[in-house]
């Protein structure tokens, strides 16, 4: 696919480790729903982000992680 130099400015590239955690949250009621959310951590530790059901992103997270047999 060739690069399409009005939209593209990626400049640099690394592969890096990640750990993503998969946590149930809430008590199932209706003022507290339960549902997962997914936390991004560096492989030393340090928290990247939270990424909980009604943030942007969420549907594309949860299905990438669950479609590569990471949670089940």
């Amino acid at each position: 696919m060739p690069i399409d130099n009005d939209k593209s400015r990626l400049k640099e590239m690394k592969v890096c480790k990640l750990i993503v955690t998969q946590t149930l949250v809430g008590n199932g009621t209706e003022d507290s729903f339960a549902r997962n959310v997914y936390q991004i951590w560096s492989d030393k530790g340090e928290l990247i982000s939270s990424i909980d059901y009604k943030d942007k992103g969420y549907d594309a997270i949860s299905h990438s992680f669950s479609s590569l047999g990471a949670f089940h």
